[in-house]
């Protein structure tokens, strides 16, 4: 007899479960289905809120100046005149900085490092200079003076009998000798009043002060300087340009018109340079929207919009702004002369270049509309710049 086959089965040792549709990821901002890593309805990134610092830190800078790798390649294109502004026109625009957002990282680093290197007192010495820490003898110094005094005393004299010569032969002579006679007279007058000057009272002053110590006294001659010059200061020496009410009440200004020493006054001259430097990025961008109007009107037949033009304006700018930035560190360097005029040189050539490349049209053109738009913002330029020492001049 044949056995029955085994109709056992093996039984599964969980019961299978019902499939569950599982919700897609929504966006946390609108609510949208999220697909990829980024919200397709408003461009919020998808990640978590709860990060470290240093995540948070990272990635705001990167948001905010761009150095995630856009900042690099933006630089390399803004290098090339028009190519950026070209790329950004046809479209390519997230791999690069936005126009904006570099021109206004441009300012940051100039105004940066205007503060912290301070090229001011490098480039024009307007930095108060300290008086030499010697020590010398009121006899040693009393000689120094009456050297200075009589060299003053010759000068005239000798002056004096080239006027008496001329005198002599005057009679008679032509309406040139005459010519010659005013001329060497009106010197004379120079030198007198030179020998009546400041100078020539501080140093008489000086002179008869050491003459009342005894000759061995040890002084500084710095400091007695210091002294004559509150004495006596220089007459003139004025400050009064005209400014408005509004425009002249600032710190700077009324401590030039304060000065009473030398050194005084070359520190107050260089804080008024520093604060019309620090007003340049304000007056740029002021001067920004005007720069775009201008190429809008030269390039009028293009029917371009009024923002495709601002692109260009903001690039050019912001490279304006990074030459400027280099130039504020060459300052710094012995060579500064021989690099700094080319590189001024640069920006107008820079925006030639970048008109002939992101309009296209031929180089004669070009140099005719480049022609009119320097002739059309180098008024408003020179007008910014003195706007700039306005504002320097009343809240300097």
């Amino acid at each position: 007899m044949s056995t029955p086959a085994s109709t056992d089965t093996i039984e599964p040792d969980e019961p299978p479960q019902p499939s569950v549709p599982v919700a897609p990821a929504s966006c946390a901002n609108c609510g949208a289905s999220l697909v990829g890593p980024y919200c397709a309805a408003c461009g919020q990134k998808d990640q978590p809120l709860r990060q470290p610092v240093h995540r948070v830190v990272i990635e705001t800078a990167a948001e905010v100046l761009g150095i995630d790798g856009r900042l690099w390649r933006t630089l390399a294109q803004l290098l090339l005149p028009g190519r950026l502004t070209r790329v950004y026109l046809n479209g390519r625009r997230t791999r690069y900085v936005r126009p904006l957002r570099l021109y206004l990282l441009a300012t940051l680093l100039f105004f940066f490092l205007v503060n912290v290197l301070d090229p001011v007192g490098s480039s024009t010495g307007l930095e108060p200079v300290a008086a030499a820490d010697t020590t010398i003898t009121a006899a040693a110094r009393i000689a120094e003076l009456d050297s200075a005094l009589a060299e003053r005393t010759a000068a005239v004299e000798a002056q004096q009998a080239v006027v008496d010569s001329l005198r002599a032969v005057l009679d008679g002579a032509d309406s040139t000798a005459a010519d010659v006679l005013d001329e060497a007279e009106e010197d004379l007058g120079s030198l007198v009043w030179a020998t009546r000057s400041r100078r020539a009272r501080h140093q008489t002053w000086q002179r008869d002060y050491l003459a009342s110590l005894p000759s061995d006294s040890l002084i500084q001659p710095g400091s007695i300087e210091v002294a004559a010059d509150f004495l006596f200061p220089d007459d003139d020496f004025y400050v009064d340009v005209g400014l408005p009410a509004w425009a002249s009440g600032g710190a700077a200004l009324e401590r030039l018109r304060a000065a009473r020493t030398d050194d005084e006054r070359r520190a107050a001259v260089a804080d008024l340079l520093r604060s019309t430097i620090r007003q340049i990025p304000t007056v740029m961008f002021l001067l920004l929207p005007l720069f775009a109007f201008l190429l809008k009107v030269v390039y009028l037949r293009r029917d371009w919009y009024y923002s495709e033009h601002l692109v260009l304006a903001l690039h050019v700018h912001a490279f304006a702004f990074f030459v400027f930035t280099v130039v504020a560190l060459l300052i710094l360097l012995p060579v500064s002369d021989v690099l700094v005029v080319p590189l001024y040189l640069s920006v107008p050539l820079y925006v030639f270049l970048a008109q002939k490349h992101v309009y296209g049209q031929g180089w004669l053109k070009t140099a005719v509309k480049g022609a009119m738009l320097g002739g059309l913002y180098l008024p408003a330029l020179v007008g910014g710049i003195v706007f700039a020492v306005l504002l320097a001049a009343a809240f300097g």
